[in-house]
């Protein structure tokens, strides 16, 4: 019987070592280092792409939003100065982080009452938007 009992609680002590070594080494491959965003009462998820890209710079991130037209409507409610969009005002909004051996480039549009949309993009070319309203 404390044999069972033994064999029992290395099992389950080994299922969840399995689980956190599983944590440990799924996050610091994840291009942000961190697992996706979810879902909360104004928020979210977090929608992840890839792009085959590289950005070298903030220019270079810029140059990619403006090419893309990435959350143009928000941006418009954002950055809007005499019908146009502020693109040095945009550029000015941009933070680099690093993480690693990459930087990430990211900027918070913040639109209509509260809400925002979280725009990040690695040197790799893997994009994170993450939106809330109402908080």
């Amino acid at each position: 019987m404390k044999k069972k009992l033994i064999i029992t609680l290395l099992i389950v002590a080994m299922i969840i070592v399995a689980g956190f070594g599983y944590y440990i080494i799924q996050y610091p491959m994840d291009p942000f280092k961190a697992p996706p965003k979810g879902t909360s009462p104004n928020c979210g998820p977090e929608h992840r792409y890839e792009f085959d890209l590289s950005i070298k710079s903030e220019k270079d991130f810029l140059d990619f939003i403006k090419n893309n037209n990435i959350d143009n409507f928000y941006l418009n409610n954002a950055f809007l100065n005499k019908s146009r969009l502020n693109w040095e005002e945009i550029e000015n909004s941009i933070i680099v982080t690093d993480i690693g051996s990459k930087n990430v480039y990211s900027i918070r549009i913040d639109y209509y009452q509260k809400c925002f949309d979280d725009f990040k993009m690695t040197s790799d070319g893997h994009v994170s938007i993450y939106g809330c309203c109402g908080i």
